[in-house]
């Protein structure tokens, strides 16, 4: 199940303020990834978010995801 677009919207506007705060990098890989985790009612395992992501994005490792997810949780 999604969330709706304006919500996904909002959540990506707030991630992306905290994260320049932290003085963190926003790249297309760290958004898509945001991106896909901000539109999902549930709570995706790393393996969910890469089988989602990688249609658009063929190079994204399941390290990358991981290690975004991590990134994530650490700012909250």
């Amino acid at each position: 199940m999604k969330t709706d677009r304006d919500e996904v919207e909002r959540r990506l506007a707030r991630f992306r303020a905290v994260a320049r705060e932290a003085g963190v990098k926003l790249t297309h890989q760290r958004l898509e990834i945001f991106r896909e985790v901000a539109g999902s009612l549930e709570h995706p395992s790393a393996e969910a978010v890469l089988r989602a992501v990688q249609p658009r994005m063929p190079t994204l490792s399941l390290d990358t995801v991981y290690r975004t997810l991590w990134l994530l949780n650490d700012l909250g």
